[in-house]
């Protein structure tokens, strides 16, 4: 018998990455400034303005989706979702 749970997971995986790559990190270079500042998140299609060169801080966000992509890859693996089915325990004691 299979179980929805590996189904689930997966569609929370989906939803998680696809909300990071829609909002992500942001870095900018400030005139004067040397280095960069990291800024918060904020939608790719609306970057924030700080009045200065704003980029996505792609550092963060292959950080961020690489311990998201972990963290589901471990929830898959404990909850049996690479076998197909959850992992069985044999109830019967043998003697």
């Amino acid at each position: 018998m299979k179980t929805i749970v590996p189904r689930i997971l997966l569609a929370l995986y989906a939803l998680a990455f696809a909300t990071a790559c829609l909002y992500v990190p942001w870095r900018t270079t400030l005139h004067g400034y040397r280095g960069s500042l990291a800024l918060p998140y904020a939608p790719l299609w609306a970057p924030p303005d700080v009045g200065g060169l704003v980029n996505v801080d792609l550092g963060r966000l292959g950080l961020e989706l690489l311990a998201l992509t972990v963290v589901a890859g471990v929830a898959l693996f404990l909850c049996g979702g690479f076998r197909g089915c959850p992992a069985r325990v044999n109830a019967e004691v043998t003697s």
